[in-house]
């Protein structure tokens, strides 16, 4: 059996797994058209799961948006969820052009499900007050153009800073904003902004963004800054499986109620 019709066999982790381990050899036919349908269908059963939960979390009654979030939140409200423009393939190509090669997987998810942002406010019920809303990290992917347009030079953000001024953490250290990762890229890659990271989403200082380092040409990539140190696919699974809002993991009480987190993830196609 071949990559694809062994993930939708089931194998969705073993497969993404044996990918990441071709490295660039990925881009080689005939395993490149296999790899890439993996990726597609990947995104689409991601696309489908964002598309169910958008009504869910209304029904249950979270607010979508930045209403009592940031002040002026009506000059800055991105859609809940975008497909992807007409013009999406050569919004990649530009993107390519000048920073290098993405990694399919965000290719995919650019050419398949757009954009989505799950910014909002939880029902009371859940029990956040206030400024915790922040935890929720809820999920959030820029579109194309923050590729094209948004991917800054690693030399123009870090190419001043002394090795002293990195304040690098030892192995048993807790190294929130991945300085190390960060510091061990290769100084010609450019940062793809992937979504604000957790506080930077409710408007607190944060680390700044979750980003992916390119060119790529793996079939998955990390995703620099999330706490879980993880691959871009893999953070996805994540999202899901906590209804659309990962930072459910790591509260102490459980939130939401286990009736809603079951009604949110029922059905859901695994990734």
């Amino acid at each position: 059996m071949g990559y694809l019709d062994r993930y939708r066999a089931g194998e969705h982790e073993q497969v993404w797994a044996e990918l990441v381990a071709l490295g660039a050899s990925v881009r080689d036919e005939p395993l490149y058209s296999n790899a890439l349908a993996v990726a597609h269908e990947t995104m689409r059963r991601a696309r489908h799961n964002i598309e169910v939960l958008i009504p869910r979390l209304r029904e249950l009654g979270y607010r979508f948006g930045y209403e009592g979030i940031w002040q002026g939140e009506g000059e800055y409200d991105p859609p809940v969820f975008t497909p992807p423009a007409p013009g999406v393939d050569a919004i990649i190509a530009a993107a390519e052009r000048r920073c290098g090669a993405l990694p399919l997987s965000l290719r995919a998810f650019y050419e398949v499900v757009g954009s989505v942002n799950f910014v909002g406010t939880p029902p009371e019920r859940w029990g956040f007050q206030g400024d915790d809303r922040y935890t929720l990290d809820p999920l959030y992917v820029h579109g194309a153009y923050a590729a094209r347009d948004g991917a800054p030079a690693w030399e123009d953000v870090y190419g001043g800073t002394t090795d002293d001024e990195w304040d690098l953490q030892s192995l048993d250290e807790e190294d929130p904003c991945d300085g190390c990762a960060y510091h061990a890229l290769p100084h010609g890659c450019f940062l793809v902004p992937i979504a604000p990271d957790e506080c930077f989403k409710y408007g607190f200082s944060g680390c700044g963004n979750y980003e992916i380092a390119i060119p790529n040409v793996a079939a998955d990539a990390r995703l620099l800054t999330e706490s879980h140190r993880t691959t871009f696919v893999n953070y996805l699974r994540i999202c899901f499986r906590w209804g659309g809002l990962p930072g459910f993991e790591r509260t102490p009480t459980p939130h939401p109620p286990l009736p809603d987190l079951a009604y949110l993830t029922e059905g859901l196609l695994p990734l």
